[in-house]
């Protein structure tokens, strides 16, 4: 869900502005292009996290790294034909380039390692071990919805993720189900009618990601959680999974 920038984009891409007058026509108007991107992404980033905390995430921003690459690769190109006093500051970037792609390269090394996919690869872990080493709790999820009876189907609220689930499960991918629904439907009838009519027969709640995002909204302006906790109170536990992470709840058939 997160990803880190390295310096190289911050650090390049102002330098785009060298040599500008002596660009082609067509040099200057894809660059200006890039610019008119990147200032409007970065200043939308900052207004929303501004906003929201939620909104400091990189991820949700990526369509904007494109322009700003472009920018960067711009401000390599005038660094490295620049030169005063004898120094060529050209080969003191590109020294600076290997060395944070190595710093990249030795970080993703090390993952690979932790991650150790090769003992799945080689079968020295079985799939079910492996996936609970790497992805926990959420495997321990995804084996119950696998066990429900067939005709099962499951709405997931904050968990984005249904990789293993799916179709038989609705993950919550820009985890905005909660917030649709109950500014739908209002009331709790409302809403487990809906869910009913939709076909879901159980709901899977992601408590740390519920919790993760309550915290960010702690006087409910946002959502209605007090509804949420008369829903959840009303639903029967199917299973508590993995020590609380997420629990299964059996949504009632409700009447017309």
């Amino acid at each position: 869900f997160a990803a880190s920038i390295g310096p190289l984009l911050a650090a390049l891409s102002p330098l785009v502005w060298m040599n500008w007058r002596v660009r082609p026509e067509d040099q200057r108007r894809t660059l200006g292009t890039a610019a008119a991107i990147t200032i409007t992404g970065l200043l939308a980033w900052a207004l929303g996290s501004r906003l929201s905390g939620l909104l400091i995430q990189s991820r949700l921003f990526f369509v904007i790294f494109p322009a700003w690459a472009i920018l960067a690769g711009a401000g390599m190109q005038n660094l490295w034909e620049l030169r005063a006093g004898g120094v060529r500051f050209g080969r003191l970037a590109g020294a600076l380039v290997i060395f944070l792609l190595g710093l990249n390269l030795s970080s993703t090394g090390l993952d690979f390692v932790q991650r150790d996919p090769v003992a799945y690869i080689l079968r020295f872990q079985d799939k079910s071990e492996y996936l609970q080493k790497r992805i926990g709790p959420y495997a321990a999820a995804m084996q119950a919805i696998g066990s429900l009876a067939p005709g099962s189907r499951v709405l997931m609220l904050w968990e984005a993720r249904g990789y293993y689930c799916q179709p038989r499960c609705d993950s919550d991918e820009v985890i905005d189900r909660w917030f649709h629904d109950s500014t739908t439907y209002h009331d709790q009838s409302a809403i487990l009618r809906a869910w009913q009519e939709e076909g879901y027969t159980h709901l899977l709640l992601f408590n740390l990601g519920a919790e993760f995002v309550r915290d960010d909204d702690p006087a409910g302006a946002r959502m209605d959680w007090a509804l949420l906790d008369q829903i959840l109170a009303s639903l029967a536990v199917e299973q508590s999974i993995d020590g609380g992470d997420y629990t299964l709840y059996r949504i009632p058939l409700v009447s017309p």
